[in-house]
This record gives structure tokens, sequence and C-alpha cells, in this order.
């Protein structure tokens, strides 16, 4: 799954290749929800999925839903080419105790402990994500393991005594 922005620099192009290259009798699927930013940009995406049945445009849904969608999906692709803060996809996938997989930049590659609890690739770099999608499909094992050991976002009280550990430290 990819969900966010349809722009360029979120990456859906990059994670649309990687599914094209993935072998046709493997069994995977990769739905894109989010909305165009402007520009066309969508009608290039469906341009590039043209002929490959295994990529679904989904659209857009309401935020009470998030949770719907991620029990639908074993994957969540995030292949921003661009620096991330923390975003809150990230969080609610880990949340929802959803394999991630992020590029590495800043706050993204920042959640996950590549192999351990999730999977880092090099920004734009299809062939990478390919590799560990491939890996996942053929290794259900090794999917719900990684998945079990991602941590779930502390909490907003939790986190502010964190902070303040951090500042205030005897």
């Amino acid at each position: 799954v990819f969900i966010g922005t349809l722009r360029a620099t979120k990456g859906p192009q990059v994670v649309i290749e990687a599914v094209k290259k993935i072998n046709l009798k493997l069994p995977v699927e990769l739905f894109i929800w989010g909305a165009e930013a402007g520009g066309g940009f969508l009608q290039e995406l469906k341009l590039k999925s043209s002929g490959d049945k295994r990529i679904h445009f989904c659209g857009t849904f309401p935020q009470d839903k998030f949770s719907d969608i991620l029990m639908d999906a074993d994957v969540v692709v995030i292949p921003s080419l661009w620096y991330e803060n923390t975003p809150l996809t990230a969080l609610s996938v880990l949340a929802g105790r959803r394999l991630l997989i992020v590029s590495d930049l800043g706050g993204l590659s920042s959640l996950v402990d590549d192999g351990r609890t999730g999977f880092v690739f090099p920004p734009g770099d299809t062939d990478a994500l390919v590799g560990i999608l491939e890996r996942l499909v053929t290794d259900r094992n090794l999917l719900e393991a990684i998945a079990g050991n991602a941590p779930p976002p502390s909490s907003v009280s939790d986190y502010v005594h964190e902070l303040l550990e951090g500042y205030f430290k005897p």
C-alpha cells in the first residue's frame, strides 16, 4: 500500500516502477491511496502503471477508515524522495502493527530498525525496493516476524515525558 499525496516528491512512481519489475507469478498487488496535488501527475502515474492489473488507484478515504485500510495491507511503502519529518502515516502504520518500508531519509528511516522492525532503501532505488518486496512475498514468516517487532509509537504523554527527561537530566 502507498498512502499519501500523489506528487513526485512523495515517490508513488518509485513503488509503481518497483511493482512493475516484480515477476508476474508472485502474488503482489499495489493499492495507491491519495489525492493528486495537481498538475496532471495522477494521469502520469496511471500511464506508468498501464497494463499492470496488480496496480490499483483507490482515491482517498476518510481519516476514520485508516485502520480499515491497514487491516487489508501487509506492507506500507513510503518511498519519499525528499526529507520528511515524522509523518503521521508512518506512525499510524507502526501503531497498526504493519510492516513499514521507507526511503532512507531523515524522519522516515529513524522510525525503522532496518531488517528488524521494517526496511529502509535508498531513495528512488527501485531495484532495492524490488529486492525487499520479493523477499517478503516469498517468505511470509519474515513478513509476520518483522511486523510483530514494530514498536507502537509512544503516547503523547510518554513522548513529552521522554523530551523532558532529555532536557532536564540531573
